[in-house]
């Protein structure tokens, strides 16, 4: 029976071996072709710069080379960007990026149940300048949704040392069990400002833990997220004078 076990606990051993790592833009060229290139429980290293957002469908580790949180403030006399070499690995909007239905661009949409158990580590969302007259920018940083009361949730979730700029929406868990979200920082954080004739009128919020809000199956009892751990984070940003429709939050929890 000891050898029975000593060689169960070899084969395990050997699995974490066989993890690759893709370096980007070493081994290829965009973030979205990593993740497509990659195994599920492999290792994908962004190198310092600026990358388009992507969907991430498999359980996947994603960390940001250099120091993720400069590269978002550093800007020339003409607002054009400098990523220099010890600038991280900043994730932003791009045309053919992740787009929500109603046309916000995302940063990592975490599409697929099989993104369960992915790891999020050292990476720069810029979302700056995100407006109702400026919808290129990013909206949405990291956003997760169950749209199936409980069926397809997205669970296990680690986000940490994440630096989110300006965007409307930082962290999006829509239905996910067991996320860890600590030691990261959302700075900037803006709003669609609900002044008439602006066509959305939401955001605000650095965090969101909820659940799903469709109408459930006959027969079936509603889904709620639970084991979500929110920590140890820096939010900030500032309510514009014109925002009297609603409050924004740092953490959001709907149930």
């Amino acid at each position: 029976m000891r050898k029975i076990l000593a060689f169960v606990g070899l084969i395990v051993n050997f699995n974490f071996l066989f993890a690759a790592t893709l370096r980007v833009p070493e081994d290829q060229p965009t973030l979205q072709s990593a993740i497509d290139a990659a195994s599920p429980g492999d290792d994908i290293h962004l190198a310092p710069g600026r990358y388009c957002g992507a969907f991430l469908n498999k359980r996947l580790t994603i960390i940001g080379e250099g120091q993720a949180g400069a590269a978002s403030l550093k800007r020339n006399h003409h607002y054009s960007w400098i990523v220099r070499q010890e600038d991280g690995a900043v994730i932003m909007s791009c045309p053919d990026g992740p787009k929500h239905s109603v046309g916000f661009s995302v940063g990592l949409w975490l599409s697929s149940p099989q993104a369960s158990g992915s790891v999020l580590s050292n990476l720069g969302f810029d979302g700056v300048g995100i407006s109702n007259e400026n919808l290129y920018p990013l909206a949405l940083a990291i956003y997760a949704r169950d749209l199936s009361n409980g069926n397809n949730k997205i669970n296990d979730i680690e986000i940490n040392q994440v630096h989110i700029t300006g965007v409307v929406q930082g962290i999006t868990n829509n239905g996910g069990d067991g996320w860890n979200i600590h030691h990261n920082t959302i700075k900037d954080l803006s709003v669609f400002d609900c002044v008439t004739g602006n066509k959305f009128c939401s955001g605000g919020v650095g965090v969101v833990l909820q659940l799903w809000r469709g109408a459930v199956p006959q027969g079936q009892a509603r889904s709620y997220p639970v084991n979500n751990s929110v920590a140890y984070n820096n939010i900030m940003g500032a309510v514009p004078d014109t925002l009297s429709a609603f409050s924004m939050a740092g953490i959001l929890a709907l149930n």
